[in-house]
């Protein structure tokens, strides 16, 4: 693992949240992962869904636009904890109520050898508190 340098990876997401009577499927969505390998932590900003109804199917105005994970920390060759925040218009919209849980971690897969660095990061988060839940996983290089 590289002990210097900031590196930025781009890839996709997919996410469901549920706050309400039926869940959403939030598909199609951009993951930028951002990773600090001096500070060893990561961010990841989740945004562009294509909203779905999850028992119908049919395409929805979703309550957020944005999930954002930060301060995972890195151990070797893997990162977990940190912090999710959910957006609609850059206003926090709380999905999950109180007493939630957040379960946020990946790992680094290969090696690119004209960067020097991992050639793709990849993870999956899950945050459920007593109003609902936010889960998903991305994949970015």
């Amino acid at each position: 693992m590289p002990t210097t340098a900031i590196a930025t990876y781009t890839g996709a997401v997919l996410a469901e949240i549920d706050g309400g009577p039926n869940g959403i499927r939030l598909n199609d969505g951009t993951s930028t992962v951002t990773v600090d390998f001096s500070g060893k932590t990561v961010d990841v900003t989740m945004t562009g869904f294509t909203a779905k109804d999850y028992i119908t199917g049919a395409a929805i105005t979703s309550p957020i636009d944005t999930i954002e994970i930060s301060d995972m920390v890195i151990s070797g060759n893997t990162f977990s904890g940190g912090t999710l925040t959910t957006t609609n218009g850059g206003d926090i919209v709380d999905i999950v109520g109180d007493n939630s849980v957040l379960g946020a971690g990946g790992n680094f897969f290969g090696y690119d050898n004209t960067t020097s660095r991992p050639a793709e990061v990849g993870g999956a988060f899950s945050q459920k508190g007593d109003d609902g839940y936010v889960t998903g996983a991305f994949i970015a290089k």
